[in-house]
């Protein structure tokens, strides 16, 4: 993808190890999706009393992961078209 036609987004993504994506948002900067992770581990922390824990990532487009009970959270890089 040409980079003239393409731009960075960030993307959270919320889901469960077993069954996979459940939840995703898509933002402009890697703040606003670290605040959208924040929140959703805010809200599972309240309804379902389990700690999230960062994780290192060791895969290439996932930039930060938490884990929080059989959770987890990821954000990645991805190129959209403008």
């Amino acid at each position: 993808m040409n980079d003239n036609n393409s731009m960075t987004v960030y993307m959270v993504a919320m889901g469960e190890k077993c069954e996979g994506v459940g939840t995703t948002q898509l933002h402009y900067s890697l703040e606003g999706a670290i605040a959208t992770a924040r929140q959703w581990m805010d809200d599972s922390t309240v309804s379902c009393g389990w700690e999230w824990k960062e994780m290192d990532t060791g895969r290439s487009r996932v930039i930060r992961e938490w884990e929080g009970g059989c959770d987890y959270i990821e954000i990645t890089e991805e190129k959209i078209l403008k």
